[in-house]
């Protein structure tokens, strides 16, 4: 026991040696996070009227949107900036990277926003807690998979050998 704590203690030293002067984000926006998660994962959910409006450092903005009509349906809505979003959406196959990654979620974003997903709350109540939990983590970090998109898209221009013809990021 001696030694673990020793070893721990070594760790902790040689991580806060390689944290000096940095800052580390997480991939999610926590605040995103917390209002899917009451309504996701808690027993029992939380099943009512919400409209949570967050940015994060870069400028991304968040909407959770639940309707006093239909407190069993969430959607989040998400803006990456006039310049950004438009790119991603279009020439960067946001849209396309956002159905793969939140396959049949994809709606109608609100005005000012870019892309949206929503989900009946209800329907999750069949999910193993696993795939429950997998997902919560994928809407959490949202806007790292359509950031990812011109990255993801140039990946698999690489493999199917037309990537000079993609378009750039500037």
């Amino acid at each position: 026991a001696e030694t673990g704590a020793k070893i721990r203690q070594m760790a902790s030293s040689i991580g806060n040696k390689r944290a000096e002067g940095m800052i580390f984000v997480k991939e999610g926006n926590m605040i995103l996070e917390e209002a899917l998660g009451t309504r996701m994962l808690d027993d029992p959910p939380k099943r009512e009227a919400c409209d949570i409006c967050v940015a994060d450092f870069d400028g991304v903005k968040f909407r959770v949107l639940v309707t006093p009509e239909r407190p069993s349906y969430v959607s989040v809505h998400c803006s990456l900036g006039p310049k950004v979003g438009a790119k991603i959406k279009g020439e960067m196959r946001g849209a396309e990277i956002l159905e793969a990654t939140y396959p049949g979620m994809v709606v109608e974003p609100e005005p000012g926003y870019d892309f949206a997903v929503g989900l009946d709350l209800d329907s999750l109540g069949s999910m193993a807690p696993e795939a429950k939990a997998g997902l919560h983590k994928r809407l959490g970090a949202m806007r790292r998979h359509l950031l990812g998109a011109p990255v993801i898209t140039a990946l698999q221009g690489l493999r199917d050998g037309n990537g000079g013809s993609l378009p750039c990021a500037h």
